[in-house]
């Protein structure tokens, strides 16, 4: 918070050094912190991608004419992004298609209706990187096998990254606004905090219907009992015809010396019945 300060004191102070000074510290910050996540491609190019919007901050607050470069560190980063949010999710999304088509073509027609001149082209691709970077970003929530938490973080970073861009090009090449330097600085880095908190959550298991297995475990007082006539027919089998069926299911209950009893009260038949 202190580096926020700091650098919206040089901002509003109009303290050049001082500005270029605080801008990448935050930066450094979170690259730092990012170490801690779960190791993955998703925090690999996470990481890239703000290594590459360090380069821009600097570039753009270079002293000189040096926004192409910038733009191109900027546009670098996009590319970084967009590769992270590809790596753990390929659904189509049509609607966050369209509507990271949407807010890309917004913020190019604004910026082209003032007349780019020979910066038609760079910032042309530029809008077409960001957009598939929002894309990807909004294509990655409600998806099963990640953290909510995690996407809408990853989401809601790409949508203050359009933002701020926006500003940026709103305030050098439409119409010039005092409270640009704080508008931009106010969304830049809050979404560049969104887009490192991401990694760190994006192994957190995600509940899926699917997936949860909410039965009890299975174990022997919760298994039902077989059939009465398939435990008589296992006791005929193993115990022999000597003793009725009846009997043998009966006893298979009963103590032992309650099993005897009971055998010595069985009627003897005559040998005349067993010969018909």
């Amino acid at each position: 918070m202190r580096w926020l300060l700091l650098g919206l004191y040089g901002r509003i102070t109009d303290d050049t050094q001082l500005s270029l000074l605080t801008k990448g510290i935050p930066v450094i910050a979170l690259l730092l912190w990012l170490r801690q996540a779960p190791a993955g491609t998703y925090r690999r190019w996470i990481g890239i991608g703000l290594v590459f919007s360090l380069a821009g901050d600097i570039l753009l607050d270079w002293p000189g004419d040096l926004f192409v470069f910038g733009l191109g560190a900027f546009l670098l980063g996009h590319l970084a992004y967009l590769r992270a949010y590809c790596s753990d999710s390929r659904q189509p999304a049509l609607p966050a298609l369209l509507l990271a088509l949407i807010a890309g073509g917004a913020m190019f027609a604004i910026l082209a209706s003032s007349g780019l001149g020979e910066l038609l082209m760079p910032v042309a691709c530029y809008a077409t990187a960001i957009c598939l970077m929002l894309w990807r970003a909004l294509a990655r929530i409600g998806h099963p096998d990640l953290q909510p938490r995690s996407t809408w973080l990853a989401a809601g970073g790409a949508t203050l990254f359009v933002l701020s861009d926006s500003l940026i090009g709103i305030d050098r090449f439409v119409a010039s606004f005092d409270a640009a330097p704080y508008a931009i600085i106010l969304t830049y880095w809050p979404q560049q905090q969104r887009l490192t908190v991401a990694p760190h959550l994006a192994k957190m298991p995600a509940f899926s219907a699917t997936r949860c297995d909410c039965r009890e475990p299975r174990t022997r007082s919760s298994i039902r009992p077989a059939s009465a006539r398939g435990a008589r027919f296992r006791l005929q089998r193993g115990r022999g015809a000597g003793v009725s069926r009846h009997d043998q299911a009966l006893g298979a209950r009963l103590p032992d010396h309650r099993r005897e009893h009971r055998r010595a009260r069985r009627p003897v038949r005559p040998a005349a019945y067993d010969a018909v």
